[in-house]
């Protein structure tokens, strides 16, 4: 493959040179051309009689020498090259870097492609650009990395690059995690329904600092959901707005005016927490021993108790949501397993290898005809003045 593309690229330089030639020959003979129209006040035979001088056609000639396929392959490339710079266009409108910075975020977006997780520069370069702003702090490889990594995580949840930045941010910057634990988190969020209902980023991102201010970890805060979810809760932000309603009911007197219907443990457990001295979370997992031990009717009522939102969940989601577990203990790993490559994806990402490889002809190929074009435009705009 390199051989080839040493080849191609020897064609390529060589048949450049040619064009470039004729093209400067080109522009002798239009100005020529230019100069006789005003001599001869345009006359249309002397027009004739230039361009049967042949060297327009010799030009021509040039350019039909090269082969069909090598044609096709520069072709391509030239696209590739167009598509590149309008996609980098992107970087420019989404970040403030310059200089060589921009440079190297320029080289991540084309590892990122490379990787094969798409088949488009454009979608490389626009997830690089959000994954830039949400993860200043990484070095290039480890970015590329992650980018390739949350496009596939991406398309196999159906969700969007920018939306699971977002939510993960929030998570990281909430709970002081770094980017790869938050998004373990994450992916084990997904493989365990946590999106059935479509709103798992956005209640991470409106709930976060929510579930810390309470005392919750973050590994709480994503079995509580499922807790509710695997209950019959409707969505995750559901669950989250009764966590939510919880602490505000502890601070406004409504907890303690119907303290009595759950046990002195809970009611030492809520006076320590008016004291500075127990959190949210110690105060709902001793009301969750309570709900575990009352029957369907006193469950309900104590419910009804805690809030609206306790209420309408149920008593089988309702009572259930502080049930923490350890299923999200330990998700090292995660996302490389929801993100490993498929046979597919390594296809493509040789694909695109050749794609970007081709890249340096493309930009070869606009610079070198871009004065071709600029020449047969001052013809036309001769000859429409005749």
């Amino acid at each position: 493959f390199h051989f080839l593309m040493h080849q191609v690229s020897l064609i390529y330089k060589q048949s450049l040179k040619d064009v470039e030639s004729s093209s400067g020959e080109a522009g002798n003979a239009t100005k020529g051309l230019s100069g006789k129209f005003d001599e001869l006040g345009g006359s249309v035979e002397d027009v004739g009689e230039a361009v049967k001088g042949g060297v327009l056609m010799e030009a021509a000639d040039q350019l039909s020498q090269i082969g069909d396929k090598i044609v096709e392959i520069g072709d391509k490339a030239k696209d590739f090259a167009l598509e590149t710079d309008e996609s980098y266009g992107k970087l420019f409108a989404t970040t403030n870097l310059s200089g060589q910075a921009l440079e190297d975020l320029k080289g991540v977006a084309q590892d990122v492609f490379k990787s094969g997780v798409t088949d488009s520069i454009d979608e490389a370069t626009e997830a690089t650009a959000i994954m830039k702003q949400g993860f200043k702090d990484l070095d290039d490889i480890s970015l590329a990395k992650l980018t390739s990594q949350v496009i596939s995580l991406s398309q196999r949840t159906g969700t969007d690059v920018q939306e699971n930045v977002t939510g993960t941010t929030q998570l990281m910057n909430a709970f002081g995690l770094d980017s790869q634990k938050a998004f373990d988190l994450v992916a084990d969020g997904y493989k365990n329904g946590l999106n059935a209902s479509g709103d798992f980023m956005d209640t991470l991102n409106e709930y976060a600092p929510l579930f810390q201010q309470a005392g919750f970890s973050a590994q709480d805060m994503l079995s509580i959901m499922k807790n509710g979810l695997s209950n019959g809760a409707m969505n995750t932000d559901k669950v989250a707005d009764a966590v939510k309603e919880l602490q505000i009911r502890l601070g406004d007197g409504s907890f303690e005016a119907n303290m009595g219907i759950f046990s002195e443990a809970t009611q030492n457990s809520f006076n320590q927490w008016k004291e500075g001295k127990a959190t949210v979370a110690d105060v709902a997992q001793s009301i969750q021993k309570d709900l575990n031990k009352m029957s369907p009717e006193d469950k309900q009522k104590a419910l009804s108790a805690l809030s609206s939102q306790f209420e309408d969940l149920g008593t089988k989601a309702g009572g259930s949501l502080f049930n923490i577990g350890k299923e999200f203990d330990n998700v090292n790993g995660k996302l490389d397993e929801a993100a490993q490559k498929t046979a597919s994806q390594e296809w493509q990402g040789a694909l695109n290898e050749m794609q970007v490889a081709l890249l340096p002809i493309g930009t070869d190929i606009l610079n070198a005809l871009l004065p071709v074009l600029q020449i047969l435009g001052e013809l036309a705009q001769w000859f429409s003045n005749l």
